[in-house]
């Protein structure tokens, strides 16, 4: 049935006359740890408070102080995916959006710091090559990615979003304080009210900053943004899809 190489089927898993195996549900144990480490990336890249030098002492960030999660999992995605995809043939338009997001990083990594060249041999790299291991997966793949990434972030809102209108109906919600990791913001009197899975940004000059919804991220600038982008994504729709209306929901509350 899969291209006359199937071989035996054993509960859940699909054994191949080659020796690999995929799962009923279309995919391999290795597809299924690369769409984890997209998930994971992207979320990393988001900076949710969870990984802030402010957090636990960053315990979350760095990799036994040193390494950051983000690059370890940006690092492990392009050898998996490197090494299950790379021998399949690339698409015209996969070829023409990589080299687009190449130049980029060629303008932004390399070009844009001016005399300061030492950005050229880092790790600034890393997002780039991502992106474009991203764009050369299946499509089955990136949708899968695109799907669960979309459910994580959808479910981080919902708390957040209790949280709002409880402290707007006039509730005490006990909270601890959580500086934020940018020293600009620490400056201007801002900080981070944090909530069990949720954080709020608030300021100790200006009360209307906390009109704002933040989400588990660093607001501003996240949740408006994402929560647009992946609504125009979505067309839209909001009939039968509990997450596009939580996104409309947070959407409005960011007032972004």
């Amino acid at each position: 049935l899969m291209y006359g190489r199937m071989n035996v089927i054993n509960n859940n898993t699909v054994y191949m006359k080659d020796g690999s195996f995929v799962m009923k549900d279309g995919y391999s144990q290795i597809d299924k740890i690369i769409i984890a480490l997209v998930v994971l990336f992207s979320l990393y890249c988001l900076e949710p408070y969870f990984i802030w030098d402010t957090y636990a002492g960053g315990t979350f960030r760095y990799l036994f102080g040193i390494v950051p999660y983000k690059t370890i999992f940006g690092i492990i995605f392009i050898i998996l995916s490197a090494i299950k995809y790379l021998s399949k043939p690339i698409k015209y338009n996969q070829f023409l959006l990589s080299v687009g997001v190449f130049v980029v990083a060629i303008f932004t990594v390399g070009l844009a710091g001016g005399n300061e060249r030492s950005q050229i041999f880092s790790f600034a790299w890393l997002p780039y090559f991502v992106v474009i291991a991203y764009i050369n997966l299946p499509a089955r793949i990136q949708y899968k990615a695109y799907d669960v990434f979309l459910t994580v972030f959808a479910v981080s809102l919902i708390l957040p979003i209790l949280y709002w209108v409880l402290f707007r109906i006039g509730k005490t919600i006990p909270y601890t304080w959580l500086d934020s990791y940018e020293e600009i913001k620490i400056i201007r009197g801002h900080y981070y009210k944090l909530y069990p899975l949720a954080s709020q940004r608030a300021s100790i000059y200006d009360p209307l900053v906390e009109i704002k919804l933040s989400g588990i991220f660093d607001e501003s600038g996240r949740v408006g943004t994402l929560c647009g982008l992946f609504l125009a994504s979505e067309r839209f729709r909001l009939k039968g899809k509990w997450r596009n209306i939580v996104m409309m929901i947070a959407g409005f509350l960011s007032f972004s």
